[in-house]
């Protein structure tokens, strides 16, 4: 086994709301995944490029560079990066994201699909 089947899976979670962001933080911290959240896309794009996560999660309609145009980004960069996309307003985003999670989330429909994407912690 080599390193990278032991390294931790780390999630950046991208979501202006500080409320949302904090849940999300702590649903996939308690279950053992490496968290890390930015508060709009700008600090999103940012800690991206600094701690190359396995997987973004992210609202689409943030300040200064919303989902979508994130979801572009992290795909021209790294397209091996998985991306969920998350919507209050029940319109489906870009189909660049590979998944979609209508607000408000659920911890089960979250802790299913990050599962189904990257895996067990």
């Amino acid at each position: 086994m080599d390193s990278t089947d032991t390294k931790k899976k780390t999630i950046l979670v991208a979501e202006d709301s500080d409320q949302i962001r904090d849940v999300i933080v702590l649903i996939l911290s308690n279950m053992g995944y490496e968290v890390t959240g930015a508060h709009d896309g700008q600090d999103g794009i940012e800690t991206f490029r600094r701690i190359h996560p396995d997987l973004v999660i992210s609202d689409t309609q943030m300040g200064n560079v919303d989902g979508d145009v994130f979801a572009l980004m992290v795909k021209a960069e790294r397209p091996e990066t998985k991306f969920i996309l998350m919507s209050g307003s029940g319109e489906k985003p870009s189909h660049v994201a590979d998944k979609f999670m209508a607000k408000p989330v659920t911890p089960q429909t979250l802790t299913e699909m990050v599962k189904g994407l990257i895996g067990e912690p």
